[in-house]
């Protein structure tokens, strides 16, 4: 298993549009949650939000469809540089974490 993780407590550059990544930590915060953790697992890409210790599946992506691949693009892409993004007029950077059991 690979995964990611992402603490957005502190995370949409002005005049793009957002990222898959961004899209799905913005859910993440809108109930609370304090990071998201992208897994795979069987062939597929899995995104679980985490507020305090629980942790609850938001989505998850085929790893060979669009939506997996571009995922997939983002987190190579933040692993190389900390996005920051705007969620309900905050500034976040998003912290990527990676870990792997391999």
């Amino acid at each position: 298993m690979t995964a990611w993780g992402f603490d957005f407590r502190y995370a949409r550059l002005m005049g793009r549009p957002a990222t898959l990544l961004e899209k799905l930590c913005e859910h993440a915060a809108s109930f609370g949650a304090q990071s998201i953790e992208v897994e795979y697992k069987n062939g597929r890409e899995w995104v679980l939000a985490f507020k305090g210790g629980a942790g609850i599946s938001i989505a998850n992506f085929t790893s060979s469809s669009s939506d997996g691949k571009e995922l997939r693009r983002n987190l190579y892409a933040a692993a190389k540089r900390t996005p920051r993004s705007v969620f309900r007029g905050q500034v976040y950077l998003l912290k990527p974490i990676f870990y792997s059991d391999r």
